[in-house]
């Protein structure tokens, strides 16, 4: 299947409730499978096409504050048209997942990947997974929900896949059985949610700086706590599905003296240059990184450490 379906598979999996919905190439596909999904009773969610990337983030954070669990997705300028609404779901401490379809920035148009529109959200207040495979599309949302709402985090998370190269590509994906994925991802149990006739306050008004200043340091700590949780839920992950997923992930990195960094789609080019290094008796080797937030920068030091020379490739 594609990025997209294992997306929406994903999606479908984790027994989602709301989806608030605009359509930009390349990540419509997820939402037209969902729509067909819905529609033919296979999905208990309530799917809602809105008028933009904005309305459409802002109906997904107040959706999470009620208790529903949303997801959502957009891409390249989509999430530029909604990017005011992201540090506000984060400070709400909305545990939603949105996928971002990654896709260069206008002028020119292009329907590849650059990062530039991902990247651009790193310090919001979102934890970040990047995806290789199709495989770790479907994978990294379920964690992500697992890890956005724990009590320690509630936190949003982007999980990012590149367009055109994976969200169109056809790739073998293991679906969990539902069962295991409703035992390894219980029902989201808000933190006091919205309810009529009750006084809750999510967003706070005009405050001063000190105060301020002391909520976003909340959030930043929650966003580093978000590593430990991370780690925690993929053990659990792994016993449950058989996968190991990492925030950092090596290949080929014993004994390798030069070593490549990348992440996304392209690692798996990479990859390919590092057995062709390999055969011809270069040890070289490559660090992917996953979670782009937190950064885990103990574990990249650690693992560089002593390395002859590192090559970063980065796609913004």
């Amino acid at each position: 299947m594609t990025g997209n379906t294992a997306a929406a598979w994903a999606a479908r999996l984790a027994d989602v409730d709301y989806i608030p919905a605009y359509p930009i190439t390349p990540q419509t596909e997820i939402i037209e499978t969902l729509s067909k999904w819905i529609g033919e009773g296979l999905m208990k969610a309530k799917l809602v096409q809105v008028e933009s990337e904005h309305s459409m983030l802002t109906a997904a954070g107040t959706a999470s504050l009620t208790g529903a669990r949303v997801f959502t997705a957009t891409s390249s300028q989509g999430l530029l048209y909604g990017f005011e609404m992201l540090y506000n779901i984060a400070g709400w401490r909305a545990p939603l997942v949105l996928v971002n379809v990654s896709r260069g920035l206008a002028a020119p148009i292009t329907l590849e990947p650059d990062h530039n529109d991902v990247l651009s959200a790193r310090d919001s207040g979102f934890i970040q997974l990047h995806a290789e495979t199709c495989q770790e599309v479907l994978d990294l949302i379920l964690l992500a929900y697992r890890v956005s709402e724990d009590k320690r985090v509630m936190l949003p998370t982007i999980v990012n896949m590149d367009g055109f190269y994976l969200s169109f590509t056809r790739e073998p994906v293991k679906l969990p059985r539902a069962e295991l994925v409703a035992e390894f991802l219980p029902p989201y149990e808000a933190f006091r949610p919205f309810r009529s006739g009750s006084s809750v306050i999510k967003g706070a008004p005009v405050i001063g700086g000190h105060v301020y200043a002391y909520f976003k340091y909340n959030i930043h700590e929650s966003v580093n706590r978000a590593l430990s949780v991370f780690q925690e839920a993929a053990k659990q992950f792994e016993e449950t599905f058989g996968r190991r997923v990492e925030p950092v992930e090596g290949f080929l990195l014993d004994e390798a003296e030069y070593v490549l960094v990348m992440s996304n789609s392209f690692s798996t080019i990479g990859k390919r240059a590092v057995k062709l290094l390999r055969r011809e008796g270069i040890p070289a080797g490559l660090l992917k990184i996953v979670m782009m937030r937190p950064f885990p920068k103990e574990i990249i030091a650690k693992t560089l450490s002593n390395r002859t020379a590192v090559a970063v490739f980065d796609q913004n």
